[in-house]
């Protein structure tokens, strides 16, 4: 917002330094994304990447929504946010069963932030939640969440959260993974860890995708910190989760790509939903 006055108060010759003064006072970035390296550990970023107790105890603040009476809030233009509401709409008034979703990556529970403003009648005792995160995050969020299923919720228990991705989970299963993939180091192996789950549903939302080939880059837009993000090859993505059974029912971009500083190409933050083929 204060970036935004800046630009639209002065003119080019005088905003474009005050807003280098205003984004190097706040620990930021001049490129909010630079680079081209060929991993994450080539990148020059922080170690604990998000696994950070600053970032998870700012991020946490937004439980708090989950005590609103969200049925009543607009729909948002985050239209990645809306695929999760609608899958477990489908599984959950499809076939009657109860309907579990490992959201993983879930920062602070905004799929089910999402499931619970958009799912209309929504019977708790058919639904599962479990929010895999770090463990900086889930410090964070755990006793917020368990107190939240206390006083909004009349102590049911329904959500769960865990440090790693559960050895079973119940189906029929969706798989949540929105904005988490591309910040992790070997980010195949934790891929092929979730579809071995075998969800009926699995989405990759509010991920970044390119045509060029795989590659690491900078990302320098939260105060005082350097993260190391993959840019992922958006045909070799889709072509590694459909060899596990899966085919792609839905796909769509966030925005217009966009090429920053010494990107080999265009970047586009993609959101895919996958079903799960038939065995028969």
């Amino acid at each position: 917002m204060k970036a935004k006055l800046i630009e639209d108060v002065f003119p080019p010759i005088i905003y474009r330094p005050l807003l280098r003064i205003y984004f190097l006072a706040r620990g930021i970035g001049w490129h909010r994304f630079y680079g081209c390296y060929p991993t994450l550990a080539d990148v020059p970023s922080d170690p604990e990447g998000h696994n950070s107790d600053w970032y998870a105890a700012s991020a946490a603040k937004h439980v708090e929504n989950l005590k609103a009476e969200l049925s009543h809030r607009p729909m948002g233009d985050n239209a990645g946010l809306l695929l999760l509401p609608l899958a477990v709409s489908q599984l959950l008034y499809g076939g009657g069963a109860t309907v579990t979703v490992l959201d993983f990556g879930g920062g602070p529970a905004k799929g089910l932030q999402a499931i619970l403003e958009h799912v209309p009648n929504l019977d708790l005792t058919k639904f599962r939640y479990i929010l895999v995160e770090t463990p900086a995050m889930c410090r964070a969020v755990r006793d917020r969440l368990a107190a939240i299923q206390r006083e909004r919720f009349g102590g049911a228990t329904f959500i769960k959260v865990e440090e790693a991705i559960p050895a079973s989970v119940p189906r029929p299963l969706i798989v949540n993974a929105r904005g988490s993939l591309h910040y992790l180091p070997d980010y195949r192996a934790v891929l092929s860890r979730l579809l071995s789950l075998a969800p009926e549903i699995f989405i990759v939302a509010h991920t970044p995708v390119t045509d060029a080939p795989t590659y690491a880059q900078e990302q320098r837009n939260q105060p005082h910190r350097v993260l190391a993000r993959w840019i992922i090859n958006r045909t070799a993505l889709i072509s590694e989760i459909e060899k596990s059974g899966y085919r792609l029912a839905l796909t769509f971009d966030h925005d217009l790509p966009k090429t920053y500083k010494k990107s080999p190409g265009p970047i586009s933050d993609a959101n895919m939903v996958f079903h799960r083929r038939s065995s028969n």
